[in-house]
């Protein structure tokens, strides 16, 4: 794959957003911005750093789980991240007992740049 290469990987839990977006910070060492949307299912976190970009938002869209496979989860966080990264992204968030759901290669910069 090309050096820029990047990979969505999705991860469940069931913490509320606030207490995930700080084991997240903390373990990965990114600082999240408090965002609103519609499309989130209302307020979710933003972090856009040399890291990726990650994404955490209620597990809901409408009336709807955002993972209809998985409506017991609270919380998402959407990671995209550079290929190489996976396994230790991955390995952290296991710690912090979250569930890979879903992993997707792609290609591009993570910052969307």
């Amino acid at each position: 794959m090309p050096e820029n290469s990047v990979a969505s990987v999705t991860f469940g839990s069931h913490d509320d957003i606030a207490t995930l977006m700080g084991k997240v910070g903390q373990a990965l060492d990114v600082e999240f911005e408090l965002r609103d949307s519609e499309y989130h299912g209302g307020d979710y976190y933003l972090s856009r750093s040399g890291r990726g970009v990650f994404v955490i938002r209620w597990n809901r869209e409408l009336d709807e789980p955002a993972e209809p496979d998985r409506p017991e989860l609270s919380t998402l966080l959407y990671a995209s991240i550079p290929v190489g990264d996976v396994p230790s992204v991955t390995q952290a968030m296991a710690l912090l007992q979250l569930e890979t759901l879903a992993r997707l290669a792609s290609h591009g910069n993570p910052q969307g740049s």
